[in-house]
């Protein structure tokens, strides 16, 4: 999964984009939308980028140690190498300075900044979405 080769698509798909994603808080809820999934290729016959390959990962993490993805990260990666500011926040919540990106986008009347915080998920996963906030 790590090169990516395992065949895995994106779980961010076309119903990903029609359906609500208020929800989606989780590692399992986020899976839901790769479940039925073909592979692509056979495993380890090609490349090609997988969203879904990263939040598996995601999901191996938890198994594996019997925490959520969300605390194993903050007590294993985040904490220990000094990143205080920086989560898989719920951005429905209040996060004091949070750092936020934006999409370019070229449109018939110009060129329009979009705040990506509505455009995929409330919470990051093991796919993406990690946040950092500057220290205050």
């Amino acid at each position: 999964m790590l090169t990516h080769s395992s065949g895995l698509g994106s779980f961010i798909n076309d119903d990903f984009f029609t359906a609500s994603r208020s929800g989606l808080r989780t590692i399992d809820d986020m899976m839901a939308f790769a479940r039925g999934d073909a592979v692509k290729f056979e495993p380890g016959t090609q490349w090609a980028y997988s969203q879904t390959g990263f939040l598996v990962l995601g999901k191996v993490i938890e198994i594996v140690t019997g925490a959520s993805y969300y605390d194993y990260l903050r007590e294993h990666i985040f904490t220990p190498a000094g990143m205080t500011n920086t989560d898989n926040y719920q951005l429905d919540l209040v996060t004091p300075d949070l750092a936020v990106g934006y999409d370019r986008e070229t449109t018939d009347n110009g060129v329009v900044y979009r705040k990506k915080l509505f455009r995929y998920l409330l919470r990051g996963s093991s796919a993406a979405g990690a946040y950092s906030t500057r220290k205050s």
